[in-house]
């Protein structure tokens, strides 16, 4: 008589190994190896997925789906820019099931264009801005939530003026004094930053930088020389001349030249735009060419409301002319001038409802003094005056 024997099919696959995921446009593509069961057949696999890590026994994720016998899957309509955690088990033909979770993998859903931005570095332009390097060009709404600017040492916050993105640069600026010389700070890029297909930036170290404020001297003008004894004032009396100064044709097309004189017209908008900075001559030209290049930073536009700059100009004493127009974004001129003459300069700008900023101004001297008897030297005797306040507002209403 045949002993009988009956089998035990009860034991479940083998872990699923070598799991690989590779990120797609709101899906994630999942590859395996075949697991192993060692009583039967796997015929199927679950994965498993959700928004949290699964560490412990007491976890569980909180998705899941069934497959076949294959050994890859697309997951669909995920979120693009949200880290997915993902975990396969292998079921046999008992129904049994892996007792543990492949080892878990993570992934982020991209739009095209692939990879969050990142921020790379910082550096800082002037004693008020500091330029942002980030991965790829970005956009964002308002500057405001797009960023948040700490103290390294204190946390506290930091309020600065407006973030501007330009390609893979963010240029942000703070108001006059804000920044502490060899003091440390930190830039913190949000979620709200996002690359031009609308993947943003994730959390961690990628989306933050530290820099170290340091005073950075303003630039000295070149050369840097002072009127002859003589001349005891670039606007002398004395040195009055009544030509006019000529703008280069190739800056200044002749159509686009005169700019009427500004009038006062009630507006509901009475808030003046910012000035331009850093107004400074080159005379390396004038005795060779007759020009000098006059070069600034065009105004900070808080409002976006800028609309344009007018150039003013006199020779001597005499009458301020009508005024060039440049433009919001001009920031570097040509001018035609004479040797031995006395000139005013006059920047101001002006927004879309008319409002005039105070306006920055120089002087300058285009004298050239005798270095030897009966012979003219090639020094350049050069002032530079900067008008400020209401001393600028008078002499430009003494013009019109």
């Amino acid at each position: 008589m045949g002993e009988g024997f009956s089998q035990d099919f009860s034991q479940p696959p083998e872990e699923v190994q070598n799991v690989v995921v590779t990120p797609g446009n709101g899906q994630v593509h999942l590859q395996w190896t075949d697991a192993k069961d060692p009583d039967g057949v796997v015929t199927g696999y679950k994965i498993y997925y959700g928004t949290t890590s699964v560490t412990d026994a007491e976890q569980s994720y909180a998705d899941e789906i069934t497959l076949g016998n294959v050994t890859s899957y697309t997951l669909n309509g995920l979120s693009n820019g949200t880290t997915y955690y993902l975990a396969i088990t292998a079921v046999d033909d008992e129904g049994n099931e892996s007792q543990t979770y492949s080892p878990e993998v993570s992934s982020i859903p991209l739009a095209p264009g692939g990879g969050n931005p990142k921020v790379i570095g910082a550096e800082q332009i002037s004693n008020e801005q500091v330029r942002i390097v980030m991965s790829k060009p970005v956009r964002f709404q308002r500057p405001y939530d797009a960023f948040i600017v700490e103290n390294s040492m204190t946390f506290a916050e930091v309020t600065f003026i407006d973030a501007i993105p330009t390609d893979k640069t963010v240029l942000i600026s703070f108001g006059e004094g804000v920044l502490i010389p060899e003091e440390k700070y930190r830039i913190i890029a949000t979620s709200a930053v996002e690359d031009m297909d609308g993947n943003p930036v994730s959390s961690g170290i990628t989306d933050t930088v530290e820099f170290q404020a340091r005073y950075i001297e303003p630039p000295v003008l070149q050369p840097s020389l002072t009127l002859p004894e003589e001349i005891k004032s670039p606007v002398s009396p004395n040195n009055f001349q009544t030509p006019e100064i000529t703008p280069k044709d190739v800056l200044f097309p002749p159509e686009e030249l005169i700019h009427s004189a500004p009038v006062e017209i009630p507006q509901s908008d009475t808030t003046s735009p910012l000035d331009g900075t850093g107004l400074q001559i080159d005379t390396s030209q004038l005795e060779s060419a007759n020009l000098v290049v006059l070069k600034w930073t065009p105004s900070l536009d808080v409002d976006g409301d800028v609309a344009d700059q007018v150039l003013y100009t006199r020779k001597g004493l005499g009458a301020w002319d009508n005024g060039y127009s440049l433009g919001k974004t001009v920031g570097e001129l040509e001018l035609e001038v004479d040797f031995n003459q006395n000139y005013e300069i006059r920047l101001v700008t002006i927004d879309s409802a008319g409002n005039e900023s105070q306006g920055i101004s120089l002087a300058f001297s285009t004298h050239l003094a005798q270095t030897g008897p009966g012979e003219v030297g090639t020094v350049i005797a050069l002032s530079l005056v900067f008008f400020m306040g209401l001393f600028f507002l008078g002499k430009r209403r003494a013009a019109y």
